[in-house]
């Protein structure tokens, strides 16, 4: 599948889905092949304080 210049290696896409689709989920769904994954809204006040969010190894 290919969007503008990104071609990901599959179709499976994780929307944002308000209150799931937080950090283990997208982890989660990475893992057993999602192509693409969203976050929910970001908050602008966490961003200001520099607030670590959790990654994927």
């Amino acid at each position: 599948m290919k969007i503008g210049k990104l071609k990901l290696k599959n179709n499976l896409i994780l929307a944002p889905i308000a209150g799931y689709s937080d950090a283990g989920l997208r982890c989660l769904c990475r893992r057993y092949g999602a192509a693409l994954c969203f976050t929910e809204m970001v908050s602008a006040k966490g961003l200001i304080y520099e607030n670590q969010g959790l990654s994927c190894a």
